[in-house]
């Protein structure tokens, strides 16, 4: 996960991580392990994450699927 323009997008949408987490329905912190690349993100928590953050495809595609 490209953890770097995730957090700016998230300030681009005035989003705060409490707020994402509770939309995905994780902790804080649970939500920053995994914005962090400390925990594995699943599938379910990914397209919430790209729901909320109003990604298209190509940037799920390039921000989640980095190698």
């Amino acid at each position: 996960m490209d953890t770097e323009w995730i957090c700016q997008r998230m300030r681009a949408l005035k989003m705060t991580q409490k707020f994402l987490a509770q939309k995905i329905g994780l902790t804080t912190g649970g939500l920053n392990h995994k914005l962090h690349n400390r925990r594995p993100t699943t599938l379910r928590e990914a397209a919430g994450i790209a729901h909320w953050l109003r990604m298209n495809s190509a940037e799920v595609k390039k921000h989640f699927f980095t190698f």
